[in-house]
């Protein structure tokens, strides 16, 4: 089992790294995977730099939801080499829906603890 599962992140993290590399071509899963992976990447990130500024209240959930809605089209055009304009309507809806409802679950966990950790009073 042990062995399965290392396999399996040797997978994801190989992914990740193609992605990063530009690789042009992309298999449906594949690119969909990349495309969790990284919307979750973005979304520790701004969690924790919301979480430093301090940002607070509904303006903080609403540019977070105007970054994860950019950020598919962004790191598919720029990052992965896709052209998001051949890409079928299938496809692109898909890619906009992958790991977006973790992704805000994350950044909100994120922003939470980071913000609790460096203002709580």
């Amino acid at each position: 089992v042990m062995a399965a599962a290392e396999g399996k992140s040797r997978t994801i993290a190989s992914k990740l790294i193609r992605g990063l590399q530009g690789d042009e071509t992309w298999h449906t899963d594949e690119l969909t995977a990349v495309v969790h992976w990284m919307r979750q990447g973005v979304a520790v990130v701004f969690g924790v730099v919301w979480g430093i500024i301090p940002l607070q209240g509904l303006l903080g959930v609403v540019l977070f939801f105007l970054v994860n809605v950019s950020a598919v089209p962004m790191i598919c055009s720029t990052m992965l080499s896709v052209d998001m304009d051949k890409m079928g309507t299938a496809l692109s809806n898909e890619l906009s829906k992958e790991g977006f409802m973790a992704s805000i679950a994350l950044f909100l966990v994120a922003w939470i603890l980071t913000y609790t950790a460096l203002h709580d009073e």
